[in-house]
């Protein structure tokens, strides 16, 4: 949310420089095209951001599952080489 919250404080300084007719207005259009680029990602990566999260949690309990499932083999290539089977 900072992102977004630089983007809104931009536009407000952006409204400042409308309103007063300083001497620096030329530069409020530009800082409202950042401003509005600014919130977008902002809200974007915030309601992105959990999803992403608990996609990832979700993999690394499976990476962990998968490893108890492959060292399970171990005992059976072991008797698999033993045997002459491989």
């Amino acid at each position: 949310m900072l992102i977004a919250g630089l983007g809104v404080a931009g536009s407000v300084l952006a409204v400042y420089l409308l309103a007063t007719g300083n001497a620096l207005r030329a530069m409020a259009w530009p800082l409202v095209v950042v401003a509005v680029g600014q919130v977008a990602l902002g809200v974007g990566l915030f309601l992105r951001t959990d999803p992403q999260v608990a996609r990832l949690q979700e993999g690394q309990a499976e990476s962990a599952r998968m490893a108890k499932v492959n060292r399970s083999f171990r005992p059976i290539f072991a008797a698999e080489k033993v045997g002459g089977a491989a």
